[in-house]
């Protein structure tokens, strides 16, 4: 690729991010997203072939780090008032980290990772953050998480999200996002 056609690459992206933000800020456009995590839910079991797949790519990468497991769980998301099932995952090992795969909602949008104990809420894949879907996609497997955690960049508006603060009630946890 030569260097000019990397130089509009670049500047391309660096602009479109940047309308992103502003755009939220001047017109308050997003989407308002809720779950209640403290609901009684079920978690997916690993089945073995989950298992053997997850640990096929830990010898493929030679990875040898702490692994995050998130489990599908039945709990709902709603947007905008509209209920969707099949998005929200758990961490099998911090019971208050839940990973929202928004992009089977809307394919512009990313995962969040939502942590009720420290009251985050963040978009995660910063530090070579990367995540393995299993094939039955009831289980992801995170490698590079930080701490036993894959946050990444909190969307609050004190961060570079530009997004007002997470809501965390006893029973809800609420957010504005793409």
């Amino acid at each position: 690729m030569t260097i000019l056609l990397k130089t509009i690459l670049l500047i391309f992206s660096l602009t479109n991010l940047g309308q992103t933000r502003t755009d939220f800020k001047k017109t308050g456009s997003g989407h308002l997203y809720e779950f209640s995590p403290t609901l009684q839910h079920k978690l997916c079991v690993i089945s073995n072939s989950d298992s053997i797949y997850f640990n096929k790519l830990l010898k493929l990468y030679k990875y040898r780090d702490a692994v995050i497991i998130y489990s599908l769980t039945d709990l709902k998301l709603k947007r905008d008032g509209k209920i969707f099932d099949n998005v929200i995952y758990q961490n099998i090992d911090d019971k208050s980290q839940f990973l929202i795969e928004l992009n089977q909602i809307n394919k512009f949008s990313y995962r969040i990772v939502v942590n009720t104990k420290i009251k985050i809420i963040g978009r995660p894949g910063t530090g070579g953050i990367s995540y393995h879907l299993s094939k039955s996609k009831k289980h992801i497997m995170c490698l590079n998480g930080q701490n036993g955690h894959s946050i990444g960049i909190s969307i609050d508006d004190g961060m570079k999200g530009g997004f007002p603060a997470p809501a965390f009630e006893n029973s809800k946890v609420s957010w504005q996002y793409y």
